[in-house]
């Protein structure tokens, strides 16, 4: 375990039980969006590695599809962050606050949801490897 065993242990807590990322501007006012995040994650040194959720539907035919080239891994930087019961916040030189919190609006959780669906039962064993290592910054695979 990395010399951020506590932020990791806290990241997986939140990522098991469903989580979004939403930024906080300087002044306080929170930004319209936050993003679904899928349930893996990677400590790098001092970057903490996350993969956002973008534009999850289902097809004609039911199926969930994500285009995983804009489903791609976000670092952010452990310079500076806090561990709370509920939330991990992780202060940006720009004044800006990343928090890492649990999902709870029927649009987080329904992605979410389908996130899983998709990785349970569209995507090959190898696929959801190539996924849960969080090792590149593009997707060469299929669901571009």
């Amino acid at each position: 375990m990395t010399h951020h065993g506590t932020l990791d242990h806290a990241v997986a807590e939140l990522l098991e039980a469903g989580a979004v990322l939403g930024l906080v501007h300087p002044d306080g006012t929170a930004h319209a969006h936050s993003w679904p995040l899928a349930r893996q994650h990677r400590i790098d040194d001092d970057v903490l590695w996350l993969r956002t959720l973008i534009s999850g539907h289902r097809t004609p035919a039911g199926t969930p599809v994500f285009p995983l080239g804009d489903c791609l891994r976000r670092g952010i930087a452990l310079d500076s962050y806090t561990v709370d019961a509920n939330e991990i916040r992780f202060e940006l030189g720009s004044g800006q606050v990343l928090e890492l919190r649990p999902a709870t609006s029927p649009r987080e959780l329904e992605t979410l949801e389908l996130w899983d669906v998709f990785t349970l039962t569209v995507l090959t064993a190898q696929e959801e490897d190539d996924l849960d290592r969080l090792d590149a910054d593009s997707w060469q695979g299929r669901f571009i």
